[in-house]
């Protein structure tokens, strides 16, 4: 067993109690967020990208300080005399979980981790975890609303596994393209503006992909569609040369 070498710091740490070891905790996750990003809470990011304290009774901003909260972030109070934060009326309003753990679950599900080991990453229960990421497609939802594809336009899917959905027998997900898992369908133009949606379980059905996909289209400006060579692909994108005046759809993979 290797031997500990005992510094001013190990016995700093080891002689915590429980409180003030999670504080301590707590303190280097925010510097490691300082170090990431340049900022340390998500009050200072929401401040960096413009947002200004507005009541969420009234709308009214004509507001002023009045103390902070247990976190030390600034509160506000509105002549209606409601007290608030700057980030009510935000996905992000009344949020448990830290910077640090909305950035690991972002970059996590990036790489389609499945959520229950998601939580057990970044140290969260199994509804939290759902909670966070509804709330992050629901942002991008309504974000990519204004997003326009042009050019070439390159898309795939890619799958999940829902956890809200039964598993077989054996409690075990079931294997392939199964109605156990969620199809997520994803468009990136040559200028990386990039669409995502869900799309039901399953395989895709040509209707809901060109649901999904032909409303951010930018009208004559789309002159390709690559694709993976995927039935739905082959039936739905044909409808796309409507959105440009020579439109290919083309078949890679």
């Amino acid at each position: 067993m290797p031997k500990i070498i005992s510094t001013a710091q190990h016995g700093y740490v080891f002689g915590l109690d429980d409180a003030s070891f999670k504080e301590l905790c707590a303190e280097v996750e925010s510097r490691k967020c300082l170090e990431r990003l340049g900022f340390s809470s998500f009050d200072e990011l929401a401040m960096h990208y413009g947002r200004t304290p507005k009541c969420p009774s009234c709308g009214s901003e004509n507001v002023s300080r009045d103390g902070t909260d247990s976190n030390g972030d600034q509160r506000y109070r509105c002549s209606c005399g409601r007290r608030f934060g700057l980030l009510a009326n935000s996905v992000l309003a009344s949020a448990k979980t830290t910077l640090t753990q909305w950035l690991s679950m972002v970059s996590l599900m990036s790489y389609n981790v499945p959520l229950d080991l998601i939580a057990e990453q970044i140290g969260i229960h199994h509804n939290t975890a759902l909670l966070m990421r509804r709330k992050l497609f629901e942002t991008v939802n309504g974000w990519q609303e204004k997003v326009r594809l042009s050019g070439t336009v390159f898309i795939d899917e890619v799958y999940t596994f829902d956890s809200d959905m039964p598993k077989n027998h054996y409690g075990r997900n079931q294997r392939g393209l199964s109605k156990s898992k969620r199809c997520i369908f994803i468009a990136i133009d040559q200028y990386k503006n990039m669409v995502a949606f869900l799309v039901g379980s399953g395989m895709p059905t040509s209707k809901r992909i060109n649901d999904a996909l032909l409303p951010h289209l930018a009208n004559g400006n789309v002159t390709k569609v690559v694709h993976d060579g995927l039935q739905a692909h082959r039936k739905g994108y044909k409808v796309c040369r409507g959105r440009g005046r020579n439109t290919q759809v083309d078949s890679q993979g």
